[in-house]
């Protein structure tokens, strides 16, 4: 009997977050609706990746790989590593 209590007082607890999560939901999204849309475009932020040590965005070229399988990845990068100026073949 003890534990039926447990169980019900748990799923009562687990239901009240679940039902104050969703009308939470709800109100943030008509209080978005209600607000005018902008309608100029935002710039975005350039990737992480890309920003130098000082925040600029960085000016050198990029490796950029576009294959349809993991083989053909690894073919391309073996090409690359091959061409290279530094290796040393005998």
């Amino acid at each position: 009997m003890l534990l039926e209590i447990l169980y019900i007082i748990a799923f009562l607890v687990v239901a009240f977050f679940v039902i104050r999560n969703l009308l939470r939901d709800v109100m943030t999204i008509g209080a978005e609706q209600r607000q005018p849309k902008r309608r100029r475009p935002q710039r975005r932020p350039p990737h992480p990746e890309l920003i130098d040590k000082d925040g600029n965005v960085t000016d050198e070229p990029l490796l950029v790989i576009r294959s349809t399988n993991l083989e053909e990845a690894r073919n391309r990068l073996d090409e690359l590593f091959y061409e290279s100026p530094d290796e040393k073949r005998d």
